[in-house]
């Protein structure tokens, strides 16, 4: 089974996402992939609302083309969200604010600006880089504005 490239735990993941598959709508709980819509490659966000559970012969479909009826994952994708939509799902990108920081996401972020290197305490948090400046970036604004504010 893969590796989840998120910072969600497989079992976050399965309570909020569920494991029926967003394609075929078969629950498979041992073989659900979470799948950015979006790849984190080309900018997609680590967000919750860009993780979709797919099987993983569905999986397989999104990524090689093969499939009866949906050629691409474009499509795929498409008919997941619309599926989803059907079934009452919120739909779009959340904005990851200072209230989405973990508190061990926080503590990271004051010993990066205390002087541990960014890769260091991306690892620690098993996160990328950019997510990490992305949530340092969110952090510091709201520490200035408290300080402002005061």
């Amino acid at each position: 089974m893969r590796t989840i490239s998120s910072h969600f735990s497989r079992k976050t993941l399965e309570k909020i996402k569920g494991t029926v598959c967003c394609n075929c709508g078969i629950n498979c709980k041992e073989n659900i992939v979470y799948h950015h819509i979006v790849p984190l490659g080309i900018g997609g966000n680590d967000v919750i609302d860009n993780i979709i559970p797919v099987c993983t012969k569905c999986h397989s479909i999104i990524h090689f083309g093969k499939s009866k009826g949906l050629k691409n994952q474009s499509a795929l994708v498409k008919a997941g969200l619309e599926k989803a939509k059907a079934n009452g799902k919120k739909l779009g990108r959340h904005q990851t604010t200072y209230e989405d920081l973990t508190d061990n996401i926080k503590e990271y972020i004051q010993k990066v600006n205390k002087g541990m290197s960014i890769t260091e305490a991306s690892k620690e948090l098993n996160i990328s880089r950019p997510t990490f400046y992305k949530y340092q970036k969110i952090y510091n604004e709201h520490q200035e504005e408290t300080i402002n504010g005061l």
